[in-house]
C-alpha cells in the first residue's frame, strides 16, 4: 500500500465509534507506504519479532478532538512523524491538553507492531518541555460527576515503556505550585520513577528521586528521597493543605526549612491516602522560627503567662522525625525560645492525642512569681546555674491534655548527674593523689584535656 492523501479528519468520524467521540477537526497529509501480510499478524500476537516494512510521514495540522464523557481538550495540535518499519521518529509535536501546553520530540520503537499486534509493547524515548502543566485537570477521574467531590486517577498502559527528558516553567496540583522543573522520568510495568527531579516550590528548592507504582489493582504505592533547602514551612503546610492535620497548621508555623526526608506511603486509586501505610523519616532544620498559638503549648497557660506563649521566637530548631503506625514520633529537642527554653520529646497520633516529655526551664518566667520550690507537680530543681527545671508528662486529647510530675524522667536525671559527679570526683582525685589510674573513662578524659592544650613555642 501507497498511500498519498490530504484529509479533513471531521469527515473521519463516520468510521469512529460515535460513543467515544464528540468532536474531531482539522487535517492531516499523509505520504505512507506499508507492506506485508495481514494474515501474518495473527501468528505474532504473542511474540516481539514481527517486522513491518514501512516508511513515510504524516502531518497533522490545527487537529482538535474532544471524547464523551471526559472534560479534557485536545486543541491546537500540530505533529510531523516520520516513519521507518516498527519506529516512529517524532520531529515535532506541539499542542495543549485543555490549559497544558507541550512540545515533544523524540522516537517511539515498535510502534507500528504495539497499533496493529495485541500484547506488543512499545518504547518510547522522548523530550517534552512545557510552560505549564495542570495536573488537577489531567489527573481527574473522568468518572466521577460530581464537581464538589473532585477525586483524581493514574491508569498507565501495561505494554508501555518510556524514557523522557522533562522541563516545565509550572506546574499546578490543587494547592501545589512548582516552577523551574527539570529531570527524566521512566515508565516501565506501570511503575515511574524519576531519579533526578529537581524544582522550586515555596521559596526553596527540591532535589529527590521518586517512584509511583500504579500496577496494583487496589491501591497506588509512592516514595520519594528528598533534600529541601530554604523553605517556607508556612507555605508549605499551606500548599499540602496542612497535611490533612488541624493541630499544626500553616497558622502556626513560620520559618526556613532545610530537610532531608524519606517517605514511603500507600494511596487508593482515586488518590486518596492511607493514613495507616504512611512511614517517613525527616532530618529538619528550622530557621527563624515562630510557633502561634499553638495548643499543646498553650495548654501551659494555666501555669505560665498567656502572652508568653500565643508568640514564640526561636532561632534554631533541629530534629529527625518519624512517621509510622499512624504516629510522629519526636526524640529529645531543645526549643530556646522567646517565651522559654524547652526540651521535649514523644509522639503525636493521627487522631490528635499527645504523649509528651516536657523538660521546662521556667527561672526567667516563675521566678518572679514562685515564693517557693513547692508545685502541684512536686519539688521543681534547680540545676545550678540558676536555671529551675520542671519535668512535665503531657498525655491525652491535645484540646485538653492531662500533666503530671514526670518522675521517671526526674529519677533518670538525677542518676545521670549521680554519674557525672562520680566521674568528676574520680577526676580530681587522680589529679591531687593519682588515684584511680586504671579507670578507663579517667584515661579518656586525659587524653581529650591533652588535645585541648594550647601549647606556645617562643622564638629564640
Amino acid at each position: 500500500m501507497h498511500t498519498k492523501a490530504d484529509l479533513d479528519l471531521n469527515s473521519l468520524r463516520a468510521f469512529i465509534r460515535h460513543d467515544t467521540l464528540e468532536s474531531l477537526n482539522g487535517t492531516m497529509k499523509l505520504n505512507i507506504a506499508f507492506a506485508g501480510k495481514v494474515q501474518d499478524l495473527r501468528q505474532y500476537s504473542t511474540k516481539g519479532n514481527y517486522q513491518s516494512d514501512a516508511s513515510g510521514t504524516v502531518v497533522m495540522e490545527n487537529v482538535s478532538l474532544k471524547l464523551k464523557q471526559n472534560p479534557l481538550q485536545y486543541k491546537n495540535i500540530n505533529g510531523t512523524f516520520l516513519l521507518h518499519d516498527n519506529n516512529v521518529e517524532i520531529q515535532s509535536l506541539d499542542g495543549f491538553i485543555s490549559s497544558t501546553d507541550f512540545h515533544i520530540t523524540g522516537s517511539l520503537h515498535n510502534f507500528i507492531t504495539f497499533l496493529l499486534i495485541p500484547n506488543q509493547e512499545a518504547n518510547m524515548s522522548m523530550t517534552m518541555s512545557s510552560s505549564l502543566i495542570n495536573l488537577d485537570e489531567i489527573l481527574e477521574n473522568k468518572t466521577v460527576a460530581s464537581e464538589e467531590d473532585t477525586s483524581y486517577k493514574i491508569k498507565i498502559n501495561s505494554r508501555l515503556v518510556c524514557n523522557m527528558n522533562i522541563s516545565a516553567g509550572k506546574l499546578v496540583f490543587r494547592k501545589f505550585e512548582a516552577t523551574d522543573i527539570k529531570g527524566r522520568i521512566h515508565i516501565e510495568d506501570q511503575v515511574i520513577t524519576s531519579p533526578d527531579l529537581r524544582f522550586d516550590a515555596m521559596e526553596g528548592n527540591v532535589t529527590m528521586s521518586a517512584s509511583i507504582a500504579t500496577h496494583r489493582r487496589d491501591s497506588v504505592l509512592m516514595s520519594c528521597r528528598a533534600k529541601v533547602t530554604g523553605m517556607n514551612i508556612t507555605e508549605l503546610f499551606t500548599q499540602m493543605e496542612n497535611f490533612g492535620e488541624q493541630t499544626v497548621t500553616d497558622k502556626n508555623l513560620k520559618g526556613t526549612l532545610t530537610a532531608e526526608v524519606v517517605f514511603n506511603s500507600s494511596w487508593s486509586k482515586d488518590l486518596t491516602i492511607n493514613p495507616a501505610k504512611v512511614n517517613a523519616q525527616a532530618d529538619i532544620t528550622i530557621d527563624n522560627g515562630e510557633l502561634n498559638d499553638f495548643k499543646p503549648i498553650l495548654s501551659l497557660s494555666k501555669y505560665l503567662k498567656l502572652a508568653d506563649l500565643n508568640h514564640i521566637k526561636f532561632s534554631k530548631l533541629k530534629n529527625v522525625i518519624q512517621i509510622h503506625d499512624r504516629k510522629i514520633f519526636f526524640p529529645t529537642m531543645e526549643i530556646k525560645s522567646s517565651a522559654l527554653n524547652l526540651t521535649a520529646s514523644g509522639t503525636h497520633d493521627f487522631d490528635n492525642n499527645v504523649d509528651y516529655k516536657l523538660n521546662m526551664l521556667l527561672s526567667d518566667v516563675l521566678g518572679k512569681k514562685m515564693k517557693s520550690n513547692e508545685t502541684e507537680f512536686g519539688v521543681v530543681e534547680d540545676d545550678g546555674l540558676g536555671h529551675t527545671k520542671l519535668f512535665l508528662a503531657m498525655k491525652g486529647p491535645v484540646d485538653d491534655p492531662k500533666f503530671s510530675y514526670d518522675k521517671k524522667a526526674v529519677s533518670e536525671k538525677i542518676a545521670q548527674d549521680l554519674r557525672a559527679d562520680k566521674r568528676n570526683m574520680r577526676a580530681m582525685l587522680n589529679e591531687e593523689f593519682g588515684m584511680f589510674k586504671k579507670d578507663p573513662s579517667i584515661k579518656q578524659e586525659e587524653k581529650k584535656k591533652k588535645k585541648e592544650e594550647m601549647q606556645i613555642d617562643w622564638e629564640k
